[in-house]
Protein backbone atom coordinates (compact mmCIF):
# COMPACT_ATOMS: atom_id res chain seq x y z
CA UNK A 1 0.00 0.00 0.00
CA UNK A 2 3.17 2.02 0.70
CA UNK A 3 4.34 1.64 -2.40
CA UNK A 4 1.05 2.58 -4.33
CA UNK A 5 1.17 6.22 -2.60
CA UNK A 6 4.60 6.56 -3.29
CA UNK A 7 3.96 5.86 -6.82
CA UNK A 8 0.88 7.99 -6.75
CA UNK A 9 2.74 11.08 -4.99
CA UNK A 10 5.60 10.43 -7.57
CA UNK A 11 3.45 10.48 -10.63
CA UNK A 12 1.39 13.40 -9.45
CA UNK A 13 4.72 15.87 -9.10
CA UNK A 14 5.83 14.49 -12.29
CA UNK A 15 2.83 15.71 -13.76
CA UNK A 16 2.87 19.26 -11.97
CA UNK A 17 6.84 19.25 -13.42
CA UNK A 18 5.73 18.08 -17.10
CA UNK A 19 2.56 20.62 -16.86
CA UNK A 20 4.22 23.37 -15.72
CA UNK A 21 7.31 23.33 -17.94
CA UNK A 22 4.90 22.78 -21.32
CA UNK A 23 2.06 24.90 -20.54
CA UNK A 24 3.99 28.43 -19.54
CA UNK A 25 2.73 30.04 -16.81
CA UNK A 26 4.48 33.69 -17.48
CA UNK A 27 4.49 35.24 -20.94
CA UNK A 28 8.14 35.80 -20.48
CA UNK A 29 9.63 34.43 -23.73
CA UNK A 30 6.49 36.52 -25.93
CA UNK A 31 7.42 39.71 -23.76
CA UNK A 32 11.21 39.09 -24.63
CA UNK A 33 10.23 38.64 -28.66
CA UNK A 34 7.55 41.50 -28.46
CA UNK A 35 10.54 43.56 -27.73
CA UNK A 36 12.09 43.31 -30.61
CA UNK A 37 11.13 46.26 -33.10
CA UNK A 38 11.40 45.45 -37.25
CA UNK A 39 13.90 48.26 -39.39
CA UNK A 40 15.24 49.37 -35.32
CA UNK A 41 16.79 46.87 -32.89
CA UNK A 42 19.89 45.72 -33.39
CA UNK A 43 22.05 42.23 -33.20
CA UNK A 44 23.61 43.50 -29.94
CA UNK A 45 20.46 44.47 -28.73
CA UNK A 46 18.37 40.95 -29.96
CA UNK A 47 21.45 39.02 -27.84
CA UNK A 48 21.09 41.33 -24.73
CA UNK A 49 17.34 40.45 -24.56
CA UNK A 50 18.04 36.75 -25.13
CA UNK A 51 21.36 36.28 -22.61
CA UNK A 52 22.94 33.18 -22.62
CA UNK A 53 21.53 32.23 -26.04
CA UNK A 54 23.71 29.90 -28.51
CA UNK A 55 23.95 30.75 -31.98
CA UNK A 56 23.04 26.62 -33.84
CA UNK A 57 24.07 28.38 -37.81
CA UNK A 58 24.10 31.33 -39.61
CA UNK A 59 23.00 32.08 -43.08
CA UNK A 60 24.43 34.51 -45.38
CA UNK A 61 22.46 36.25 -48.80
CA UNK A 62 24.09 39.05 -50.34
CA UNK A 63 22.14 41.20 -48.54
CA UNK A 64 21.13 40.10 -45.32
CA UNK A 65 22.26 37.13 -42.52
CA UNK A 66 19.93 34.97 -40.63
CA UNK A 67 20.99 33.99 -37.33
CA UNK A 68 19.52 30.70 -35.51
CA UNK A 69 19.76 31.20 -31.95
CA UNK A 70 18.88 28.33 -29.07
CA UNK A 71 17.76 30.11 -26.10
CA UNK A 72 16.77 29.00 -22.63
CA UNK A 73 13.09 29.59 -23.85
CA UNK A 74 12.99 28.14 -27.49
CA UNK A 75 15.03 28.78 -31.05
CA UNK A 76 14.66 32.11 -32.33
CA UNK A 77 15.99 32.97 -35.77
CA UNK A 78 16.61 36.61 -36.73
CA UNK A 79 17.20 38.30 -40.19
CA UNK A 80 19.48 40.90 -39.80
CA UNK A 81 20.23 43.67 -42.77
CA UNK A 82 24.17 43.37 -43.73
CA UNK A 83 24.50 45.91 -45.74
CA UNK A 84 23.04 49.56 -46.04
CA UNK A 85 22.35 50.99 -49.99
CA UNK A 86 25.06 52.13 -52.01
CA UNK A 87 26.02 52.39 -55.84
CA UNK A 88 26.92 48.94 -55.47
CA UNK A 89 24.19 47.54 -53.44
CA UNK A 90 20.73 48.46 -54.86
CA UNK A 91 18.70 45.21 -53.50
CA UNK A 92 18.49 45.42 -49.89
CA UNK A 93 17.28 47.77 -47.19
CA UNK A 94 18.77 50.80 -46.61
CA UNK A 95 19.29 50.36 -43.54
CA UNK A 96 22.34 50.04 -41.38
CA UNK A 97 24.31 46.77 -41.09
CA UNK A 98 22.42 44.41 -37.87
CA UNK A 99 19.44 45.98 -38.23
CA UNK A 100 16.65 43.22 -37.45
CA UNK A 101 14.78 42.84 -40.12
CA UNK A 102 12.27 39.16 -39.42
CA UNK A 103 12.61 37.34 -36.72
CA UNK A 104 10.97 33.64 -36.40
CA UNK A 105 10.47 32.38 -32.24
CA UNK A 106 9.40 28.84 -31.66
CA UNK A 107 8.89 28.29 -28.09
CA UNK A 108 9.85 25.62 -25.79
CA UNK A 109 6.63 26.93 -23.75
CA UNK A 110 2.66 26.87 -25.01
CA UNK A 111 1.46 29.69 -23.52
CA UNK A 112 -2.46 30.89 -22.80
CA UNK A 113 -3.88 33.07 -25.67
CA UNK A 114 -6.12 34.19 -22.90
CA UNK A 115 -3.37 35.69 -20.95
CA UNK A 116 -1.28 37.46 -23.39
CA UNK A 117 -4.59 39.19 -24.30
CA UNK A 118 -4.11 38.98 -28.15
CA UNK A 119 -6.06 39.88 -30.30
CA UNK A 120 -6.74 37.95 -33.20
CA UNK A 121 -9.92 39.39 -34.69
CA UNK A 122 -7.43 40.85 -37.48
CA UNK A 123 -5.55 38.02 -38.23
CA UNK A 124 -6.74 35.21 -40.77
CA UNK A 125 -6.75 32.02 -39.24
CA UNK A 126 -6.04 28.71 -41.06
CA UNK A 127 -5.32 25.20 -39.58
CA UNK A 128 -2.58 23.44 -40.78
CA UNK A 129 -3.12 19.85 -42.13
CA UNK A 130 -2.97 17.04 -39.66
CA UNK A 131 -2.23 18.82 -36.82
CA UNK A 132 -3.64 20.74 -34.35
CA UNK A 133 -1.92 24.11 -34.97
CA UNK A 134 -3.79 26.95 -36.23
CA UNK A 135 -1.54 29.81 -38.11
CA UNK A 136 -3.68 33.54 -37.67
CA UNK A 137 -1.65 36.05 -40.08
CA UNK A 138 -2.04 39.86 -41.27
CA UNK A 139 0.22 40.84 -43.71
CA UNK A 140 -0.55 44.37 -43.20
CA UNK A 141 0.84 44.21 -39.29
CA UNK A 142 3.61 41.43 -40.65
CA UNK A 143 2.65 39.26 -38.27
CA UNK A 144 1.55 35.24 -37.77
CA UNK A 145 1.05 33.47 -34.31
CA UNK A 146 0.85 29.56 -34.20
CA UNK A 147 -1.46 28.58 -31.41
CA UNK A 148 -2.06 25.20 -30.85
CA UNK A 149 -5.68 24.49 -30.56
CA UNK A 150 -6.34 28.16 -30.87
CA UNK A 151 -5.71 28.26 -27.45
CA UNK A 152 -1.82 28.21 -26.86
CA UNK A 153 1.14 30.20 -28.47
CA UNK A 154 3.23 28.02 -29.46
CA UNK A 155 5.62 29.80 -32.13
CA UNK A 156 5.53 33.93 -33.48
CA UNK A 157 6.85 35.39 -36.61
CA UNK A 158 7.46 38.98 -37.32
CA UNK A 159 8.27 40.13 -40.86
CA UNK A 160 8.47 43.61 -42.55
CA UNK A 161 4.78 44.69 -44.52
CA UNK A 162 4.98 45.36 -48.23
CA UNK A 163 4.86 49.21 -46.62
CA UNK A 164 8.28 48.39 -44.79
CA UNK A 165 9.62 46.88 -47.81
CA UNK A 166 9.07 49.82 -50.47
CA UNK A 167 9.92 52.45 -47.26
CA UNK A 168 13.66 51.18 -46.63
CA UNK A 169 14.27 49.54 -50.02
CA UNK A 170 17.43 50.44 -52.15
CA UNK A 171 15.37 50.28 -55.24
CA UNK A 172 13.19 53.08 -53.71
CA UNK A 173 16.55 55.37 -52.74
CA UNK A 174 17.92 57.79 -55.05
CA UNK A 175 21.84 56.80 -55.68
CA UNK A 176 24.45 59.98 -54.30
CA UNK A 177 25.89 58.79 -57.55
CA UNK A 178 22.89 59.33 -59.83
CA UNK A 179 22.77 62.51 -62.13
CA UNK A 180 19.88 64.65 -62.45
CA UNK A 181 19.50 65.39 -66.12
CA UNK A 182 16.87 67.85 -65.84
CA UNK A 183 19.36 69.98 -63.99
CA UNK A 184 21.01 73.09 -65.03
CA UNK A 185 23.81 75.06 -63.97
CA UNK A 186 22.47 78.42 -62.45
CA UNK A 187 19.16 76.51 -60.89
Amino acid sequence: MKKIIKLNSLCVMMLIVVSSSVFGKDGNWFEKVSKIRLTLTTKQEVEKIFPGSTIKGVYKSQNSETVDYKTNDGFLDVTYSLVSCSASNMGGYNLSEGTVIRVYFRSFKLLKVSKLKLDLTRFEGKKEDDTENWQFSSDELGTMYTLWGKKQLSAVLFYMTEKQKQQFSCQNKTSPYEVDVNWKLGN
